[in-house]
């Protein structure tokens, strides 16, 4: 008995075809080139993200800082206070030799703590410091600031951190608050002082009149000071910060034109 011989079927040798080599290596190529596009595309989208989040973040902190400096200034009164040698100070001072800070005043609008029965003065003594950014002051802001970054070297600059008391004339013990406005700028930032000198005339017989003056500029790295024959007026204070974001950033804070007590406070 001779065997059976199965008839060929071409729909079932067709069904059973695989693909060639060519085949798959041009779906693999097609694979890898939409692979590489999406993964631009999403490095893309993260960094986008990533720096709006920056800008975000800066764009907040500066708007912290001009409202927390835009009220002090704009409440700034002539107002001195006893140093902890029981010494008068003057009401204002920029960058003065006994200073340890490079501006310093006092300022009206000091509310009561809402938690505490604790009554205090509605007037509050602040004060602003550029510190070096490796300085201890300066560490929460170079922690934020070196996150991620530990391999870099650390920039050679300042944070921006404003000091309060919560009392106005101080005792051996006492110690000022700080608060960082901003973590990180360059070494050519600096407060000034837009200061208007008016001289003070008076004749036999004749009230004490005063005449307008120059306005002048004050630096907190100049030696320049006041004649003490010309009362001096603050009119503004002027905050100049090194972003490396931005560049060169310029504030100005108007103020309730403030009398200088003495002028050598400068």
């Amino acid at each position: 008995m001779t065997p059976k011989t199965v008839p060929s079927n071409p729909s079932i040798q067709q069904s059973v075809k695989g693909f060639t080599l060519i085949e798959v290596l041009v779906a693999i190529a097609i694979t890898a080139v939409i692979s590489v596009g999406v993964l631009q595309v999403m490095t893309t989208v993260i960094d986008s993200k990533r720096a709006i989040d920056t800008k975000s973040t800066l764009f907040a902190d500066m708007q912290r800082l001009d409202f927390i400096m835009k009220r002090d200034v704009s409440q700034m009164i002539s107002r001195e206070i006893i140093d902890v040698s029981g010494l008068k100070t003057h009401s204002d001072i920029l960058d003065d030799e006994g200073s340890d800070y490079l501006l310093e005043f006092s300022r009206l609008g000091w509310k009561p703590s809402p938690v505490s029965n604790h009554k205090r003065s509605a007037i509050q003594r602040v004060a602003y410091q550029f510190e070096d950014f490796g300085s201890d002051e300066c560490k929460p802001a170079r922690e934020r600031v070196m996150l991620g970054k530990e391999d870099e070297d650390e920039p050679k600059g300042f944070c921006l951190i404003r000091y309060y008391w919560t009392v106005l004339d101080r005792m051996s013990d006492t110690e000022p608050m700080q608060q960082i406005l901003y973590d990180y700028v360059g070494p050519e930032s600096q407060i000034e002082l837009v200061v208007e000198q008016v001289a003070k005339e008076s004749n036999a017989g004749v009230a004490e009149t005063s005449t307008e003056g120059d306005i002048q500029r004050i630096k907190t790295t100049s030696d320049v000071r006041l004649s003490l024959e010309k009362t001096p007026f603050v009119r503004a204070v002027v905050l100049k910060l090194e972003l490396p974001e931005w560049g060169l950033f310029e504030r100005y804070w108007a103020t309730p034109k403030v009398e200088i007590s003495n002028a050598e406070a400068f």
